[in-house]
């Protein structure tokens, strides 16, 4: 049987990849899935061939069967909010994210808003793929209803659950990618007295303002921009705004570790509760703060869906969240969402005292990255090669649930093998810059020697 799934949802480049009569199966498939007698809530980002797309998945929808409610171009956090929230059977959201701009996607979602668990991924898959897909007759075929409105209740909630502060003084600068959070955060921002500089502000599927990734590289006209227009610090969306990332006032990138500290200070304070859930991945700050805070880490393989999940099992978790600047929100809705980092941000700002004076409360550390090409079918044996090696290291902690992870007195060192490349990943950080690339270039040097020997 072939696969459709990725990480969460289908992804690829539009027409070749993921085409209008894959869009078409899916729905019908899922439908089938569904039982054909469900309400489903749709919408997507802002991508030129998001509009094609959902009309073929929903036509798929509706020949199943399926009520289909279309919200429109949205975030992907209101959708998966709004699936829940207002009662709906399950939901999809035709984005891809952070991909440039000839990519699209598909995320199926559940009655809870969240990915579907990988059980029923591979249901569906098989019903695609099998040809099983049972279609409506006439009289049952499915409608299609359009409630753009139903995104202001998304955007109530949001501004519910931060709560309101005075804003005013507070100039912010906002890039919003051409993307769905230019609908929602710049408006939101404005109501609470925050004076907006947007950035990347009309909706654009081509993304002529930058690549939808808020990578460091990718924002540097936007940085610039914050140190010329006198901003007290600046927030960037990727294009479905489930992500934010943060830019101090003289136009320094924040890395998401950073925004995810803060945020799991605040929760911890809230009494949100007192486990912080993120991947292997992130920086040790997060578990000082946490720790500081009097929370604990709760480490997880990389991926959202993986997180989210980690969280529902989790005893009493407060936040969870990624170093790419997805923070989860449990007791909103079980999904990243860069819209109320930005307000949270700014409420923290307004109350507390500047951006650059939260993140220095925040342990700092220097980050180093780099790679090792290794064939994929070599990968297991050359992690249970760096897995023997550990022996001969003196660390205070190993973690092995996702690559090796050797915890030292002053940072980490983290082999994984990449998901979507040929590569074994060699990352790592310290607080000082020197022990953190001598570390990492030490442990690429031995997964070398391993990949050169297996190879033979």
């Amino acid at each position: 049987m072939g696969r459709l799934f990725g990480t969460f949802g289908v992804r690829g480049v539009v027409g070749e990849d993921l085409t209008e009569d894959l869009a078409r199966r899916l729905g019908l498939a899922f439908g089938t899935y569904l039982g054909g007698d469900a309400e489903v809530l749709v919408g997507g980002d802002t991508r030129t061939s998001t509009d094609t797309l959902k009309d073929a998945l929903v036509s798929g929808l509706t020949a199943a069967g399926c009520d289909v409610v279309d919200v429109g171009v949205a975030p992907t956090p209101a959708v998966q909010y709004l699936v829940e929230s207002e009662g709906f059977d399950a939901g999809a959201v035709v984005t891809a994210s952070h991909n440039p701009p000839e990519f699209n996607g598909i995320k199926l979602l559940g009655s809870d808003g969240c990915g579907l668990p990988k059980e029923a991924e591979r249901e569906v898959e098989r019903i695609y793929f099998e040809e099983g897909e049972d279609r409506a007759e006439w009289e049952s075929v499915g409608t299609r209803t359009r409630a753009p409105e139903l995104l202001n209740d998304f955007v109530g909630a949001v501004r519910d659950y931060v709560g309101d502060f005075d804003g005013e003084g507070l100039r912010v600068v906002v890039d919003a990618a051409n993307g769905a959070g230019a609908l929602v955060t710049p408006r939101l921002l404005s109501e609470l007295g925050v004076e907006v500089v947007s950035v990347n502000a009309h909706p654009d599927g081509r993304f002529p303002g930058r690549e939808p990734e808020p990578s460091e590289e990718n924002l540097k006209e936007t940085m610039r921009m914050v140190r010329a227009s006198g901003a007290d610090f600046g927030m960037a969306h990727d294009g479905d705004a489930d992500r934010l990332i943060l830019i101090t006032g003289d136009g320094r990138f924040v890395p998401g570790d950073y925004s995810l500290a803060l945020i799991s200070a605040w929760a911890l304070d809230e009494g949100k509760g007192r486990q912080i859930v993120t991947p292997v991945s992130s920086s040790m700050c997060v578990q000082e703060v946490a720790e500081e805070h009097g929370g604990e880490v709760v480490w997880t393989k990389v991926g959202e869906p993986i997180v989210v999940e980690e969280i529902k099992r989790a005893d009493d978790p407060a936040l969870g969240g990624e170093e790419n600047g997805g923070i989860i929100y449990p007791d909103f809705h079980l999904s990243r969402n860069g819209i109320i980092t930005a307000l949270l941000v700014c409420k923290l700002v307004a109350e507390e005292g500047s951006l650059d004076d939260l993140l220095a409360e925040v342990p700092q550390y220097h980050l180093h990255k780099t790679g090792v090409e290794c064939p994929d079918d070599l990968k297991p044996r050359v992690m249970e090669e760096v897995e023997s090696l550990v022996e001969e290291e003196e660390v205070e902690e190993v973690i092995t649930i996702d690559g090796v992870k050797l915890f030292y007195e002053d940072g980490w060192v983290l082999v994984r093998p990449s998901g979507t490349e040929p590569l074994i990943r060699v990352f790592g950080e310290a607080r000082d810059e020197d022990t953190a690339v001598k570390r990492v270039e030490e442990w690429k040097r031995r997964v070398e020697e391993i990949v050169r020997e297996l190879q033979g």
